[in-house]
């Protein structure tokens, strides 16, 4: 039986590259960058790689694996977003719910990750911020929020000036195979 696994993909620093548009990305080939102004997002435009977009066609496309998207961008990420890149339109979208008071920008995410982590066998959680999170709640005192992890939960976290790498697919994929 194939296991049942959400991947959850944030858009800013994981699709899109946060670097300076002119700043060279050599970790795709240079002819593979785009740019894409998204009406309604009054952020900077997003810089993504059409081997990133090839990648999440791939990943979307295994066995039991649901894609959603989990970010700020929230239902303009499959509104928008998505038919600018060319996928994601059919994913689902988790809407933010920052609460007053909150920690972090980000936490809500979090939160998100472990809901579909109690409803699918696996969860696969791309987002650029994890590293900062985790940090932050080591500081706080707060670590045991994340205890409910374990091995049938993947966090990747690129860097957000570069997004999603090769090696990046490479661990997802060898995750979602075994």
């Amino acid at each position: 039986m194939t296991a049942r696994t959400t991947v959850l993909v944030d858009v800013d620093g994981v699709v899109g590259a946060l670097a300076n548009i002119e700043e060279p990305l050599p970790h795709w080939p240079e002819s593979s960058w785009r740019v894409e102004f998204v009406k309604e997002v009054l952020g900077p435009p997003v810089r993504y790689s059409t081997h990133v977009v090839d990648g999440l066609l791939r990943i979307s496309q295994m066995p039991g694996v649901t894609m959603v998207w989990c970010t700020s961008w929230t239902d303009l990420a499959p509104g928008r977003l998505a038919d600018a890149i060319g996928v994601g339109e059919d994913w689902d979208y988790v809407p933010e719910r920052r609460r007053d008071g909150q920690r972090g920008g980000h936490f809500w995410k979090a939160r998100a990750a472990q809901q579909f982590f109690v409803l699918s066998d696996r969860v696969v959680w791309i987002d650029d911020d994890i590293d900062y999170m985790r940090t932050f709640l080591e500081q706080e005192g707060a670590a045991d929020e994340w205890a409910w992890m374990d091995d049938r939960v993947l966090t990747v976290c690129p860097p957000s000036r570069t997004g999603l790498t090769a090696e990046h697919f490479a661990i997802i994929e060898a995750f979602l195979t075994r």
